[in-house]
């Protein structure tokens, strides 16, 4: 009998989870301009444990931020980082992309029922 295990983060607080200069460094690195928009999108998205919608993350940014980010914004953002290998869009197959900051292969079980993704992590 095989035992799956899944793995997700417990929830880390969003100032906690990620400083400004690591947020810098890795846009950086990516050869990514540093913005107030870029930060903070890689920041709340980093600080999650969940696999959100671009429309989830909008507006879990928004409500980190007290200035908001246009839904266009936000989407470019999110192409140029699956672009540079910074986070990845994963392929749910419910009809809207998830994206996620953990860019080494892994799989993923999707609940048929509550449609959450959770990362599945081998020994």
């Amino acid at each position: 009998m095989h035992v799956i295990k899944f793995w997700t983060e417990s929830n880390i607080d969003k100032e906690d989870s990620m400083n400004q200069t690591d947020t810098i460094r890795i846009l950086q690195e990516a050869d990514i301009r540093p913005s107030y928009q870029r930060n903070l999108i890689l920041k709340v998205l980093r600080g999650t444990d969940r696999h959100p919608t671009a429309e989830e993350l909008l507006e879990m940014v928004n409500q980190a931020s007290e200035i908001a980010i246009s839904r266009a914004t936000l989407y470019n953002t999110l192409q140029l980082f699956v672009d540079k290998g910074i986070i990845v869009q994963v392929d749910s197959r419910l009809h809207e992309a998830h994206y996620e900051p953990n860019v080494t292969f892994h799989p993923h079980f999707i609940c048929s029922e509550c449609k959450k993704i959770f990362d599945i992590q081998g020994d």
